[in-house]
């Protein structure tokens, strides 16, 4: 759906991934005018590790969250030990829901189909004003009180305003995939080694456990280039463990690095969850700060009839820049 190109939205949203679509859901919840802005993302066959907070949030707003695999211990293992980490000696139910991208990403779309959205990445023309903010897209014009970029890490909203980013690469790729483990259902399990983390999440699927490995970049290539069973391999030779890649087992690799955006609000443009700062994957964090961003955005600017009100903006940035730094230097 095409928006108007006269009208004015309490707030737009640009991009396609959960992050984006959990800003549309909660600010129409809290009865605001809303458009999407940017074409859906494309799954990239990962997983994520919800929290308690993230799994409320997306229930508050009505996001039907997909069958997940339920994590009540962690095994770490270092220098040839292994650390047990429970939800019951922690006092909590659990300590976090896995769901697949693709699955949360499907969901997530039903419950936006009615918020109006332009299906494009031809945007430019952005400008923020004293009592608005304004981006050409497709040839129209659009207004709002307050631009949410949700549009990734590199944010094209980001480069239109001229904002730069910290970015410190960690000389690392991640290798992805699926595989079967001899693990029990309820556990993800962490193996440490010098240069190298391998992590395995339980998925809803018997037995198969997402594969997420972060390595130098030389080794990530020298196994993609030798085939699922190779890595199968390596990773049963890393865990001792025997486990089995299937026929139609895909892997994926991407460069890791840490990313922190030079400032989190540009007049009444807000950058949240990646487009505001990247940290490792595998402290299952990225996805869970983004929608507490989300969260705490909305709860801000919904206070007030302009929701671009530099007042709460100012404090959503404070507010969340303490929570993200703690983790950048974890």
């Amino acid at each position: 759906m095409k928006a108007p190109p006269s009208k004015r939205f309490d707030i737009i949203v640009a991009g396609g991934g959960p992050t984006a679509l959990a800003l549309c859901m909660a600010a129409a919840k809290a009865g605001g005018k809303v458009m999407r802005l940017g074409k859906d993302s494309a799954p990239a066959g990962r997983h994520y590790a919800l929290g308690l907070r993230a799994r409320v949030f997306l229930k508050n707003i009505g996001a039907e969250i997909p069958d997940a695999a339920v994590v009540n211990r962690f095994w770490l293992f270092a220098r040839g030990r292994r650390t047990e980490l429970g939800a019951e000696e922690s006092g909590l139910e659990s300590l976090c829901h896995v769901v697949s991208e693709a699955a949360l990403l499907e969901s997530m779309r039903r419950g936006t189909r009615d918020i109006p959205q332009v299906r494009t990445d031809s945007i430019s023309d952005l400008q923020s004003g004293g009592d608005g903010a304004t981006i050409r897209a497709d040839g129209a014009l659009l207004r709002a009180s307050l631009i949410a970029a949700a549009d990734g890490a590199r944010s094209n909203l980001a480069a239109l305003a001229g904002v730069g980013v910290y970015m410190r690469p960690f000389g690392q790729f991640a290798l992805c995939g699926t595989l079967r483990a001899p693990l029990p259902p309820d556990v993800a399990a962490q193996w440490f080694s010098r240069g190298s983390i391998l992590a395995l999440l339980p998925t809803t699927a018997d037995g198969m456990f997402s594969l997420i490995w972060s390595q130098p970049e030389t080794e990530a290539r020298r196994l993609m280039e030798s085939g699922a069973a190779a890595i199968a391999r390596e990773v049963a030779r890393r865990t001792g463990m025997e486990v089995e890649w299937m026929e139609d087992s895909a892997f994926s690799m991407f460069p890791l690095f840490s990313v922190r955006r030079a400032v989190r609000v540009w007049g009444r443009v807000v950058f949240v969850g990646d487009g505001a700062r990247v940290i490792h994957p595998l402290a299952g964090q990225g996805l869970n700060l983004a929608l507490m961003d989300a969260e705490d955005l909305i709860g801000r600017a919904s206070c007030f009839s302009d929701w671009g009100w530099s007042a709460a903006l100012s404090s959503h940035a404070s507010s969340r820049v303490l929570r993200a730094g703690t983790l950048h230097r974890a």
